[in-house]
């Protein structure tokens, strides 16, 4: 599936619509919005993590690995590699 493809679907379970053609834009809106449910909407974001199959414990992993860098832009990597 193509990058632009994989986007679209993660934005569709985001539940928000990015029409952009700059990939990396277009992943740092899928991460502003990953980042507003970490503070707003934790359980809806654990639902769409699951429903979506992202691995729990790779996730974690990922987590623990990059202690400074944003979860937000971790969780949107794993959901577009599990696209």
């Amino acid at each position: 599936m193509k990058e632009e493809q994989v986007l679209q679907e993660v934005s569709k379970e985001l539940e928000i619509i990015v029409n952009e053609k700059d990939h990396s834009f277009a992943k740092q809106i899928l991460a502003e919005k990953i980042d507003h449910l970490i503070n707003t909407d934790f359980q809806k974001l654990v639902s769409i993590l699951y429903r979506m199959d992202v691995s729990e414990s790779k996730l974690k992993q990922l987590l623990n690995e990059n202690p400074g860098t944003n979860a937000a832009f971790i969780i949107t990597d794993l959901m577009i590699e599990r696209q």
